[in-house]
């Protein structure tokens, strides 16, 4: 129909807005190739900040890109030894890779 939809991506701060970027363009990504036209916004509620995120031509090809390394890491019999980030202490998915 033509119709667009807006995807929202809320994050605490600023501090991974480049992380919290390429999140909201792999939901892009993966809404395009179901057919869904879709526009996203990163939106830092504590900074009372909204920012327009699009799907380009270049990060659709970084997105498969990376989707192939990932795939290629899931099919190593032994997964590599995880890296220890500053931001690992307060990670979602820090039990996945400590534990």
């Amino acid at each position: 129909s033509g119709d667009e939809i807006t995807v929202l991506e809320t994050k605490k701060s600023k501090k991974l807005l480049e992380p919290g970027k390429w999140q909201l363009l792999y939901y892009l990504y993966v809404l395009k190739k179901h057919g869904v036209n879709a526009e996203g916004y990163l939106a830092i509620p504590t900074e009372r900040e909204r920012i327009h995120v699009v799907l380009t031509e270049g990060a659709e090809k970084r997105i498969e890109e990376l989707i192939e390394t990932v795939e290629s890491i899931a099919k190593l019999p032994i997964p590599p030894p995880p890296v220890r980030k500053p931001y690992c202490k307060g990670c979602a998915y820090r039990e996945i890779c400590w534990v």
